[in-house]
């Protein structure tokens, strides 16, 4: 669904490989096509009687760079079909364009987890991400919060518009570990922005940043390795991967890390964690399946609390006017890590 967005030897440099064409293998295998995508469900002539829930975001969704939540959730939820709409390197505005495919799922329920790029392209304006997604959107004003706050209403406003489907907005996961930092002062200021549209349009919010944090809370690792913005570490987090055969979790426990391979993406933890707030939304879909026996129905979780981190990293204020306003904030350096080299050319 998305052609392959840079050439071997490129990804070679940026990999540390010796060959164009192992590169290029890498770059075909993240590029590789999402398991039960939307093609596939609209090329499909067998009827299947589930009810359809479409799973829309980018790479975190794609699960071709991060173990595959949606694929979680069909092990947990077989009564529902989950379609898999994520395309990497995607911001909110890139969803936008693409709803007519979504629509013809004609799902039951959406799911939308989006907004990691779009961070990215905040805290770097001039970086590649940020010149995309201008690209798309077809503007040369820089990305701010209230666009993407834009951008997301207009998502939800029309799939309400064109469908009956129930619409869960996930909160971002943070950018590294390190909560106070102030990539993750942006992330919480998006957060706010998807509850924001969530309260304004009566849509679900489900609370990943939240469970995510919690999780570090009581792991006491609020404060562990920041997010800096070096591609390459993504870069090397896909050659462990798909050459070197290392599972996503066995880079992230190298890297220190406990839900992340590389700072961006999803270990089974993090996965875990979004397919346990995905399902607490979508339960009260499943009512009896035609391929098994009746299933609990649970509430809906719509809203919770963040809980405080550690090391008491600010938290957004409830916005009272439907657009968050952003606060500068530029992304802090490790002194190991080469910092802002660009975003990784596979994108969130």
């Amino acid at each position: 669904m998305k052609r392959l967005l840079v050439g071997g030897a490129g990804v070679a440099a940026g990999l540390g490989l010796a060959s164009a064409g192992a590169a290029a293998y890498v770059a075909k295998m993240v590029q590789g096509r999402a398991t039960g995508d939307i093609d596939g469900l609209l090329d499909n002539k067998d009827p299947d009687p589930r009810d359809v829930v479409v799973c829309l975001g980018a790479s975190i969704v794609r699960g071709r760079a991060s173990v595959d939540f949606v694929e979680m959730l069909r092990g947990r939820l077989p009564q529902l079909q989950f379609v898999n709409g994520g395309i990497n390197n995607e911001t909110a505005d890139d969803v936008l364009q693409r709803l007519d495919e979504v629509i013809a799922c004609r799902p039951k329920a959406v799911l939308i987890l989006i907004g990691t790029n779009d961070a990215q392209a905040i805290l770097n304006p001039a970086g590649v991400v940020a010149r995309r997604r201008q690209k798309s959107a077809g503007t040369s004003q820089e990305p701010t919060i209230e666009a993407y706050q834009q951008a997301l209403k207009a998502i939800v406003s029309e799939l309400v518009d064109r469908t009956q489907a129930r619409i869960g907005l996930c909160s971002l996961p943070p950018l590294g570990q390190d909560l106070s930092a102030p990539e993750n002062v942006m992330v919480r200021e998006l957060n706010a922005a998807i509850r924001a549209v969530a309260e304004g349009t009566g849509e679900a919010y489900v609370p990943v940043y939240e469970e995510m944090a919690a999780y570090l809370e009581a792991a006491s690792a609020t404060d562990g390795p920041a997010f800096t913005g070096d591609w390459r570490v993504s870069a090397r987090s896909l050659t462990q991967h798909f050459i070197v055969g290392k599972s996503y979790d066995a880079i992230a426990e190298r890297e220190g890390l406990l839900l992340s391979p590389d700072y961006i993406h999803l270990n089974t933890a993090g996965a875990s964690i979004v397919a346990d707030a995905s399902t607490e939304f979508l339960a009260g879909l499943v009512t009896t399946s035609p391929y098994g026996d009746a299933v609990t129905v649970k509430p809906v979780v719509t809203m919770v609390e963040a809980p405080s981190p550690v090391n008491e990293a600010p938290k957004p204020t409830e916005p009272s006017e439907p657009v968050v306003k952003a606060e500068t904030a530029e992304p802090q350096s490790s002194p190991s890590t080469p910092t802002k080299n660009g975003p990784s050319p596979y994108g969130a």
